[in-house]
């Protein structure tokens, strides 16, 4: 289960046919007879439509070894590199396929995807920017630009840009859900139900778009219909957490304590790690006691029970794993699901605002953010590798460190903290642990 303001949309790319082994075994038989470049960097595009990332990264590597100067194949590297979430060498291929031809839109719109997963917002901007003057109907730019400005709190942009997207491509119910969630930052409900009823046309068998319908429809006050949407929804997908939260706190909202109950519980049972929902789960619990104990009283006067105010749900998406340097991923292959009930003053409440202002570079107050996130949660890694990041572009690279070596004792094939931890002990002069942490980055499974 994920919480917090990200967008979440589909990427762009069209549906392809699974390469089968046997072109692999074909592409190696050519290889072994007359190694060319092409060669190599058909059978690097199989392996990257595998799913073999890694595999991709030496075939591309081969094909640019034999033919320098072919800006195509840094692309192919660098898109191999996004899959394996190494944005930092996706970012160098891309740049030496610009410097080799500053023309096409393609190298720029990757380019901006990878600076968007390093939080780097305005230089995915300039990026997705430069490939729409290029190309001006490029769909993946403007999804991707349109995700940006969400992260940029620039609300109408977003929308204007997703808008476009669906102009082009209007039988994509995931740019409708997109809009919607930016609709929804508006306060504009009205035209979120829109999109999102447009979304369940589109896929009226995706328990995602029909999630997102229902959170529409409490916010207007449309109860009924919205816990329709969420029990569709679990009929769909039975195992996903996210619904029985969903209808859980949907249930809780309407002070249904006994059906919140049941349904929190199940989602803990789904989803077992997730502190939220254990969260919300103990307050229903103890809504429901108090209601039993309200309704057994003697008449006699008795101190009243304080009322649970939860705010209705507020529309977010999930996020994707991970990203360099902060994980703070712009977009991914799901579409939207609807939020959970806010709380002011919880661990993923405070991560999230630590998040935002780390992609405003607000780093002092990031750190208040993401400090009072870890004092609530104290075994959350990203917690941990997000405010070492914020200390390392403060220069106090030995707390940088110490969050960092925290992230890595929390998940020790944490990739990102690895690369973090190596750039703050170069940066502190221990030369010898950086080259180790690089190391041991690059030896991580992914």
């Amino acid at each position: 289960m994920t919480h917090g303001l990200s967008l979440v949309v589909l990427l762009c790319a069209p549906l392809i046919a699974q390469p089968t082994s046997s072109t692999i075994e074909l592409l190696t038989a050519q290889l072994q007879r007359t190694p060319l470049s092409a060669t190599y960097a058909e059978r690097a595009a199989e392996y990257l439509r595998l799913g073999n990332a890694q595999a991709a990264v030496g075939d591309y590597s081969e094909a640019i070894r034999l033919r320098l100067n072919y800006p195509a194949y840094w692309i192919g590297r660098a898109q191999a590199y996004i899959k394996l979430e190494r944005f930092s060498p996706a970012i160098d291929n891309l740049d030496q396929a610009i410097r080799l031809d500053p023309n096409p839109a393609a190298p720029y719109v990757e380019r901006g995807y990878a600076y968007g997963q390093s939080s780097d917002f305005p230089r995915a901007i300039e990026d997705f920017d430069r490939a729409l003057q290029r190309d001006p109907n490029n769909l993946r730019a403007l999804t991707l630009r349109g995700a940006a400005w969400v992260w940029r709190r620039d609300y109408p942009k977003s929308v204007s840009d997703f808008t476009k997207a669906i102009s082009l491509s209007p039988s994509d119910p995931a740019l409708f859900l997109a809009r919607a969630a930016a609709y929804t930052a508006l306060s504009d409900h009205p035209h979120a139900l829109e999109d999102r009823d447009a979304a369940v046309r589109l896929a009226p068998q995706s328990p995602e778009a029909l999630l997102a319908r229902g959170g529409s429809y409490h916010q207007l006050g449309r109860h009924q219909e919205g816990l329709a949407d969420r029990t569709r929804a679990i009929e769909l997908r039975p195992s996903w957490a996210d619904a029985w939260y969903a209808r859980g706190s949907a249930y809780f909202l309407l002070e249904d304590y006994d059906n919140a109950v049941q349904d929190l519980t199940r989602a803990t049972v789904l989803d077992a790690g997730n502190a939220e929902t254990r969260r919300v789960l103990a307050k229903a619990i103890e809504a429901r006691d108090a209601k039993k104990q309200e309704v057994t009283a003697p008449a006699s006067p008795a101190a009243p029970v304080s009322v649970i105010s939860v705010a209705a749900p507020a529309p977010v998406q999930a996020s994707t794993p991970s990203a360099l340097p902060v994980p703070v991923p712009i977009a991914a292959k799901a579409p939207p699901t609807p939020a959970k009930p806010v709380a002011t003053n919880t661990a993923v409440v405070h991560y999230q605002r630590g998040r935002d202002l780390l992609a405003q570079e607000k780093f002092p107050a990031a750190i208040e953010e993401l400090t009072a996130a870890i004092e609530l949660d104290n075994k959350n890694p990203l917690a941990h590798n997000s405010r070492g990041f914020a200390y390392f572009r403060l220069k106090d690279y030995s707390k940088a460190i110490m969050d960092f070596d925290r992230a890595i004792q929390l998940n020790s094939s944490y990739t990102n903290a690895f690369h973090n931890r190596s750039a703050a002990r170069k940066a502190s002069g221990d030369v010898k642990g950086a080259a180790e942490d690089a190391v041991r980055e690059k030896q991580l499974p992914r």
